[in-house]
């Protein structure tokens, strides 16, 4: 369960993506020539560990307009976590493992924060005004979750379940990547492990880690899992 990553899954009910039209992509907001909300990979993997990407993709729906950025704007760290979704695809390969990754920027919406949330759709990132973003109405910002968020959460929950069912109780690991400067500051880790309640996973993988000659981990760095 991701509730503190900005998962509930009571809020829309169970998911059905052979049936809702948005955990398909067809909205407004998403046309019938674009990517859908979310892509899984390797469905059928033999671990007991979902992987999931939040911030894989810098696509904007065409119906956006480029959210008024210029290309290369679009090129930074400010639209997606630049090498995660490679990262998250080698991962699924070697370790047999299904993923989840998300279509769409975070730019559009950010599918690492809940609905309503102030950082949940920017209209300043790292010092980048979001022209597209600036004065959204509240139907806007529900278009992008209907489009964007749900589909990508229900399709989460969906393989998580069916995992469950499975059996043993599986691992869910969230990739992302992290820009060596931000806001000015220099981030000296090579990777950091962040997590909250729970360090059966996470004390382990930092340990082993840091057994590694030359590399600098980071426990809840440069994020704490705890904040989220």
């Amino acid at each position: 369960r991701r509730g503190t990553r900005g998962y509930h899954s009571s809020m829309h009910g169970p998911p059905r993506i052979g049936d809702d039209p948005r955990a398909r992509g067809e909205t407004p907001l998403i046309g019938p020539d674009e990517p859908p909300a979310f892509e899984v990979i390797n469905a059928e993997g033999k671990a007991p560990l979902l992987l999931v990407c939040d911030h894989a993709s810098n696509r904007i729906p065409d119906a956006l307009g480029g959210l008024g950025l210029q290309p290369e704007a679009l090129r930074l760290h400010i639209a997606y976590d630049i090498g995660a979704a490679d990262l998250t695809r080698r991962l699924a390969a070697r370790l047999d493992a299904p993923a989840v990754l998300a279509c769409y920027s975070r730019l559009v919406i950010d599918c690492n924060r809940q609905p309503g949330d102030p950082q949940s759709i920017l209209e300043v990132s790292d010092g980048v005004v979001i022209p597209g973003n600036l004065n959204l109405s509240a139907a806007d910002q529900e278009a992008r979750a209907d489009a964007c968020f749900w589909p990508y959460h229900h399709a989460i929950e969906h393989l998580f379940a069916r995992l469950r069912r499975r059996g043993p109780e599986p691992l869910l690991f969230s990739v992302h990547t992290f820009t060596p400067t931000f806001g000015g500051e220099d981030r000296f880790w090579d990777a950091g492990v962040l997590w909250n309640r729970d360090p059966r996973m996470a004390v382990p993988l930092i340990a082993m880690l840091r057994k590694i000659d030359g590399l600098a981990i980071g426990d809840n760095q440069p994020y704490a899992g705890t904040d989220l």
